[in-house]
């Protein structure tokens, strides 16, 4: 009876550990800049966009802004945020095997600039990350673009 339990302890772990690859999620990152003035998003520039209506619209779904305090704790998702001076979206899984995922980010003075990438596992356990803004390649390892504001 011994080994019998043991043996079903020992088949019990190994199908809970069917998956050998556990990864991590990601997020989009924006640094949206105004050329020759450096970040919108920093609190002491006069002209940032903090207080703008700026949404993504992505999955039939829109997502407003949210500036989180640096000092607090984040919230694990979601959505679109600020976060020390990084406009970030979404919380990604490469195992969801995205692949020319588009999302729109609006930026509340009628213009808006669009986003897609890649984000998927190749082989057993490289992770591609690949990031285009407005139909042109920003990057072909992370999942972080620089938007120039005008």
């Amino acid at each position: 009876m011994k080994k019998t339990l043991i043996c079903l302890l020992i088949l019990t772990l190994i199908c809970s550990c069917s998956k050998i690859w556990d990864y991590p999620t990601y997020d989009i990152t924006m640094l949206v800049d105004k050329e020759g003035v450096g970040s919108l998003l920093d609190p002491d520039y006069a002209e940032n966009i903090l207080n703008d209506n700026v949404t993504v619209e992505y999955d039939g779904q829109t997502y407003e802004m949210v500036v989180l305090d640096t000092r607090a704790n984040a919230p694990r998702w979601q959505g679109l945020r600020v976060r020390n001076e990084n406009l970030k979206f979404g919380e990604f899984s490469p195992e969801a095997d995205y692949r020319g995922e588009t999302f729109i980010i609006h930026w509340g003075d009628g213009t808006s600039d669009e986003v897609k990438f890649d984000l998927y596992v190749k082989g057993r356990k490289n992770v591609v990350q690949r990031i285009w803004l407005n139909g042109k390649l920003a990057s072909d390892n992370s999942l972080v673009v620089r938007i120039v504001k005008e």
